[in-house]
């Protein structure tokens, strides 16, 4: 990641005194102390589903498994997704139980862009940027773990309503595929994808 993106993609484990015991967690999964993983939604990727950027045809696997394209009537690229449906195991009920819990998050710079209707760069939402980190103390306390009503009593309605909306990925996916960047929506916005 860029500077500016880093710690969009983290692991929340908490009672971890030393190596050997953060090592212990992600060994074995621990769900009492591996709280949950913090991550952009995988769909914005530029290799998520099956397609072709040339034909314009993007699909998941299992709408297509057979991964040829009805355009061209060539073989689709394969998408990350399809690969991970080819190996994966899902009739292990031991990796079942291992699964964590996850939480997508959406930048805090790109929801205030929306909010705003302005870019990303602009002075407008660095100003709104840094009126967040003053009431909350950092990006990933504002999106993830300030509780709902503090959101409310410390921000802008729209920027609260967004940041709830993102919680509860109240979202639309376009997801990438044939080096075309996904973009992730959130309902009743327009785009809010980290490369869209």
């Amino acid at each position: 990641h860029s500077p500016e993106n880093i710690a969009r993609e983290a692991n929340v484990i908490k009672d971890v005194g030393s190596y050997e015991d953060l090592f212990d967690v992600i060994k074995n999964a621990d769900k009492n102390r591996f709280m949950f993983t913090i991550e952009f939604f995988p769909e914005e990727g530029k290799y998520f589903g099956d397609g072709h950027r040339k034909c314009g045809v993007h699909v998941l696997p299992e709408k297509n498994e057979k991964a040829i394209c009805p355009v061209c009537k060539k073989p689709l690229t394969y998408g990350v997704y399809h690969r991970v449906m080819e190996v994966a195991n899902w009739t292990n009920s031991e990796r079942k139980n291992k699964k964590l819990p996850y939480r997508h998050v959406i930048p805090l710079k790109e929801i205030l862009s929306v909010v705003s209707g302005k870019g990303k760069k602009t002075k407008t939402v660095s100003v709104l940027y840094d009126a967040v980190l003053d009431a909350f103390g950092s990006e990933l306390n504002a999106l993830l773990f300030a509780p709902t009503d503090e959101l409310y009593e410390k921000l802008d309605k729209d920027i609260a309503d967004a940041i709830c909306m993102m919680r509860e990925e109240k979202v639309e996916k376009q997801y990438g595929y044939d080096g075309v960047y996904g973009k992730i929506t959130l309902k009743g916005r327009k785009s809010v994808g980290l490369f869209g």
